[in-house]
């Protein structure tokens, strides 16, 4: 059951390695692959950085959606799927930190 909680921030991390993967940043990408491997440790200190690193993630997303609504908004295209989407992933990303929150990790 506890690989289920799991589950959630390990997929955030790959759809943030797969976000910087298509803006051609290849070493957050790998980075972004490699951190859940630091679950992998019982420290309490190690859960924290990577609940912070997941925050991050989602900031990264709020300001990506902002950006791309912005240009969206001046060539005329419509945003509203792009906004529910893009937050959406913005909003997993900070549920999986909330989830590594939990004591029976």
């Amino acid at each position: 059951m506890i690989y289920l909680t799991f589950t959630l921030p390990i997929l955030s991390c790959m759809i943030l390695a797969a976000h910087f993967s298509r803006i051609s940043n290849d070493p957050l990408a790998l980075t972004c692959l490699a951190l859940p491997l630091i679950l992998l440790s019982k420290k309490e200190w190690i859960r924290k950085i990577f609940q912070v690193f997941l925050v991050i993630g989602g900031i990264i997303w709020i300001e990506r959606t902002l950006f791309l609504i912005q240009m969206r908004i001046k060539i005329q295209q419509p945003w509203i799927r792009l906004t529910i989407i893009l937050g959406t992933v913005s909003l997993i990303s900070f549920l999986s930190a909330w989830i590594l929150n939990s004591q029976r990790i």
